[in-house]
C-alpha cells in the first residue's frame, strides 16, 4: 500500500481560517488552499492551489504561506495574470518554510473582482519525508 502524504500545508490552514490579508482596497476577499494529497516519494509533485471564494475587489494584497520545509520544497508558484498578477513575491528573510506572495497592481486603474485560482503552489516531497499532513 502506498503511503500518503497529505499536503495541507500551513498555508492552507491559515488560508482557511481567516488569515491575516493586507489589501489596497476596502473589500471582501477570501482565499481558500485546498487539501491535496501525494505519493510520500522524494521527488513527488504536489500541486496545491489557492482559489478567491469571495472577492468584492481588490488592487493589491499580499499572503504569507508556511509549509514544514522538511518534508516539502517550495518549487514554484504559478499566479493567473487576469485575477492576481504577480507582484514582487519575496522569501521572507530568515525563514525557510516562508514565502510572502504579493499579488494585484498598486496602480491597478480599477479593482480586480474575478473569482476563482488566484496561483498554485508547486511543492516537491523531499528525501526522508515521512508520511501525514503538512
Amino acid at each position: 500500500m502506498k503511503k500518503q502524504l497529505a499536503a495541507l500545508i500551513g498555508a492552507a490552514v491559515m488560508l482557511q481560517t481567516a488569515l491575516p490579508l493586507h489589501a489596497n482596497a476596502a473589500a471582501d476577499l477570501i482565499l481558500n488552499a485546498e487539501s491535496v494529497t501525494a505519493a510520500c516519494k522524494a521527488g513527488e509533485t504536489v500541486r496545491m492551489p489557492v482559489r478567491a471564494a469571495q472577492n468584492a475587489g481588490y488592487a493589491a494584497g499580499v499572503i504569507d504561506a508556511e509549509w514544514d520545509s522538511t518534508a516539502l520544497t517550495l518549487a514554484g508558484v504559478t499566479y493567473d495574470a487576469k485575477l492576481a498578477p504577480e507582484n514582487d513575491p519575496v522569501q521572507i528573510e530568515g525563514e525557510s518554510g516562508t514565502r510572502r506572495l504579493a499579488f494585484g497592481d498598486y496602480l491597478a486603474k480599477q479593482n480586480y473582482t474575478g473569482t476563482g485560482t488566484f496561483f498554485v503552489l508547486e511543492f516537491t516531497v523531499n528525501d526522508g519525508a515521512k508520511a501525514g499532513s503538512y
